[in-house]
């Protein structure tokens, strides 16, 4: 049964990922990206301010985007309250050195049903051609290795 649970929950990588509507995502921090991006990787992350865990992968987030310049590391909260979020944010400063934006709808929601999230945080990382290439927590030491096979157009589509 077990195996069943995780088959059921498994992300799905190689699923072409739901484009993400720029309205839909209210940026905090940085630029605003097309989501998938043709130019770029993006790693997603969801997080939340509340979040022990999420706080905690904030630095590894900042030294990816620092060691891949390539990739665009977006982390997406679903709050309501900006300016809790801004404040956050702002405190953080270079410590969180990457776009942050608000999800003010259900922007994410398909991705997170593919990417088999079901906590944060969750990462996802999106290759040029718009596919799901790792999901995960932001601190597995997988996601390392998703970045550089998103980048490298690795074979690992479903």
């Amino acid at each position: 049964m077990l195996d069943f649970i995780k088959w059921i929950w498994a992300p799905r990588i190689g699923t072409k990922v739901a484009e993400i509507a720029h309205s839909s995502l209210k940026i905090v921090k940085g630029a605003s990206t097309p989501i998938p991006n043709e130019k770029h990787v993006v790693l997603l992350e969801l997080w939340a301010t509340t979040c022990p865990p999420c706080i905690h992968s904030i630095p590894h987030l900042t030294q990816l985007q620092r060691q891949y310049p390539e990739i665009r590391v977006i982390g997406v909260t679903r709050e309501s309250d900006e300016d809790n979020v801004r404040r956050f944010v702002e405190q953080q400063g270079d410590r969180m050195d990457y776009t942050v934006a608000i999800d003010q709808g259900n922007a994410v929601t398909a991705l997170v049903r593919d990417s088999a999230a079901i906590g944060i945080p969750h990462c996802a990382v999106i290759d040029k051609d718009g596919f799901l290439a790792w999901a995960g927590h932001p601190l597995s030491p997988g996601l390392q290795k998703g970045i550089e096979d998103a980048l490298g157009n690795q074979s690992y589509y479903a």
